[in-house]
């Protein structure tokens, strides 16, 4: 039996890395993989703590450093392997882990290509990110990471990264008819209302200011449309610049901010077309699922193209300009003119290998392995 320690999953169950997380948490082969998990904020508990304990898994709480100082004495050498799934490294404990954990290896997961911050920390980014990319060579840590973009943002250059897909329950965001009639109407969508949608956090990194400007663009061409944000807040300032920017442009009743939703799948079968135009994407699970969903796409040039399984996701530039948002307008407009039978576009992500078993086999092997 290996034992592994998992650090990363937060509180809020629509996360990505907290669903790729409990993804491999439920499709691990019990009999030769346990799971504890660490949650190490201040606040809050674990996302899914109940199913975690009704598993077998422990949740350890270790807020700071002198939490975590006793949880390596008191569990020396009890697990073989400790897993790091991060966005940003700067605040794990590596030196410590390393010295007093026992482990017989400690992994970094990358999961992001760009560090999503204040704007006032941004000025120290050049510093920070080589400074830890430095820490985690000598280190001597395995690393994996999502994507090319997002071993290359955390990692030395000329460290070698094993690439970990993404796992998604597919059968879970496969469209569904009976779930697009309940959301519309509960969101008081006429059957001809174009849903142009995103699903993302308030984040700068997320550049939901930039869709609502091309929204601006398509109500202009589709005055019968409705632009559809699921996600919550991580940043209050950006919520304040996207509230002024609604404002600005005059969309007050052509924008509706569902906020956290636990029923994300029906929120795709809802939309007609999805804007993914993130500034930086370690990966870009979203996009993924809205494929899985056979939701036309439209993603930043900035997206890793790894997330494109079929023929219904195009990817443009995010300059700010005028032209440029009259392109994605246009671009909205074309795609959605194209007949799309969205019931069998789950398929595509099968033949990618993006299913959750065949992601989790991939995983076992190099955990059996790193424990011979």
């Amino acid at each position: 039996m290996i034992k592994v320690l998992v650090f990363g999953m937060g509180s809020y169950s629509g996360g990505g890395i907290v669903n790729y997380i409990m993804n491999q948490v439920r499709t691990f082969d019990k009999n030769k993989i346990h799971v504890d998990l660490i949650y190490h904020y201040k606040h809050g508990r674990i996302a899914y703590e109940d199913e975690l304990n009704s598993n077998g898994s422990v949740v350890y709480y270790l807020p700071n450093r002198k939490a975590w100082k006793s949880f390596l004495k008191d569990h020396y050498g009890e697990y073989d392997l400790l897993i790091f799934h991060t966005s940003n490294p700067i605040f794990l404990p590596l030196n410590l882990v390393k010295k007093r954990g026992g482990f017989k290896e400690i992994i970094i997961h990358s999961h992001c290509a760009a560090y999503s911050m204040p704007w006032y920390m941004t000025m120290f980014t050049p510093i920070t990110g080589f400074y830890l990319k430095q820490k985690l060579h000598y280190l001597k840590v395995k690393k994996w990471a999502v994507s090319e973009p997002a071993g290359h943002f955390m990692f030395k250059n000329g460290d070698n990264f094993e690439i970990i897909k993404n796992s998604v329950d597919i059968d879970y965001f496969k469209f569904n008819e009976e779930n697009r009639i309940k959301i519309r109407k509960e969101l008081n969508l006429s059957n001809d209302t174009i849903a142009v949608g995103m699903v993302a956090r308030i984040d700068p990194i997320k550049n939901i200011p930039f869709a609502l400007n091309v929204f601006d663009k398509y109500r202009k061409l589709n005055p019968n449309s409705k632009f559809i944000l699921a996600g919550g807040v991580s940043m209050e300032y950006e919520l304040e610049n996207i509230n002024k920017r609604v404002k600005a442009l005059g969309l007050e009743e052509s924008y509706i901010h569902l906020g956290n939703r636990d029923d994300i799948s029906d929120i795709y079968s809802a939309f007609d077309i999805l804007l993914f135009p993130s500034k930086a994407e370690g990966f870009g699970l979203t996009g993924l699922e809205a494929q899985i969903s056979g939701l036309p796409s439209l993603a930043s040039d900035t997206v890793p193209r790894l997330i494109k399984i079929g023929d219904w996701v195009t990817f443009l530039p995010i300059e700010e300009k005028e032209s440029n948002y009259c392109n994605w307008a246009n671009t909205i407009e074309m795609m959605l003119k194209v007949k799309n039978n969205r019931a069998d576009r789950y398929k595509d992500a099968y033949l990618a290998g993006f299913d959750t078993e065949s992601v989790t086999k991939h995983v076992e092997c190099l955990m059996e392995e790193y424990c011979k």
